[in-house]
């Protein structure tokens, strides 16, 4: 499990004690915003068969202010980390699975195998493994900005 931890904005926020609460709030809708864009970003490349794992995506925010934590992932599906942290290969998804299972895929259509249940079905070439970790490293800076602005939007 990947954890991007952001440092040092207490001590950003004490310069500003004035604006105390009001970079709390900042930060608090930046931290909502980058979690909000990193599932979308994420819920383009996660492994689509049933749904489940799909629908399971979600934001989750506890405390306020400088306190906010924000929480990315799949909740409640208990394969969720098996599928994110098992590499191609052995397991293949997206691009690799249709290549590796292609024969499989054809034979399978019009049967119960050809569907979600059975699993033999072509699947978006974008699906892969590491469907969190990969947005979030490629969306770093982003990130960053989006919490920046947040914040010097509660400076006005």
């Amino acid at each position: 499990m990947k954890v991007m931890t952001v440092k040092g904005l207490d001590k950003v926020a004490s310069r500003f004690s004035k604006y105390r609460y009001r970079v709390g709030k900042g930060v608090r809708n930046g931290l909502v915003a980058a979690g909000n864009m990193l599932l979308r970003e994420s819920q383009k490349i996660v492994p689509y068969q049933t749904g489940k794992l799909h629908a399971a995506g979600k934001v989750k925010q506890e405390g306020s202010g400088l306190k906010t934590v924000v929480r990315v992932g799949y909740f409640g599906v208990a394969y969720a980390v098996y599928v994110h942290e098992i590499p191609n290969p052995p397991h293949a998804h997206g691009r690799e699975f249709n290549i590796k299972h292609a024969a499989e895929i054809e034979a399978a259509k019009g049967t119960e195998l050809g569907t979600a249940a059975g699993g033999m079905f072509y699947r978006k070439a974008e699906e892969q493994y590491k469907y969190l970790e990969r947005p979030l490293r490629e969306n770093y800076k982003q990130i960053l900005k989006i919490l920046a602005k947040e914040i010097r939007k509660q400076k006005r």
